[in-house]
């Protein structure tokens, strides 16, 4: 499943505000920071809610999609259980920094609001999606990691 499929299965909708800043990082010149916030109807027919400042550089010039929150959401999640030192080991961070521990902080409040915001059984279902892409006819394959030449070879086309 993607998570483009996974959004549209589980009617998960964005609302999305301009902020003039992140609270939840330092200064990012030319980021575009806005609160956004994720809506969906529960089985039980509840709506549930999660608010959220997201930011991106200013290489994108759209705004933020419920795909596009969800999948930064589902990145993070994925350290949710890193012990400090194991973020900052993966992250390249000083395990004596005061801002990766306020970083490392806010990854796991983030995620706790998601697990309430989706549940346990939505949150397993979204920590697998992308695994299979074979039901999505507009996903291309990106390799993992660009070399050198890679990008060379991009610069050079433009």
């Amino acid at each position: 499943m993607t998570i483009k499929s996974f959004v549209n299965k589980h009617g998960i909708t964005l609302a999305v505000e301009t902020a003039d800043n992140n609270p939840n990082m330092d200064e990012w010149k030319g980021a575009q920071h806005y609160k956004v916030t994720l809506q969906r109807k529960t089985a039980d027919n509840h709506r549930r809610a999660y608010t959220l400042y997201f930011s991106h550089g200013s290489a994108r010039s759209d705004k933020p999609t419920a795909e596009s929150v969800i999948e930064c959401l589902q990145a993070d999640q994925s350290c949710e259980y890193n012990t400090f030192e194991e973020f900052c080991a993966e992250f390249g961070y000083s395990n004596d920094s005061r801002k990766a521990e306020r970083t490392y902080n806010a990854i796991i409040k983030q995620c706790e609001k998601l697990e309430k915001f989706l549940g346990f059984d939505l949150l397993d279902e979204l920590k697998t999606a992308n695994e299979d892409d074979s039901d999505d006819d507009e996903h291309e394959s990106v390799p993992d990691a660009l070399t050198a030449d890679d990008i060379n070879n991009i610069l050079n086309t433009i």
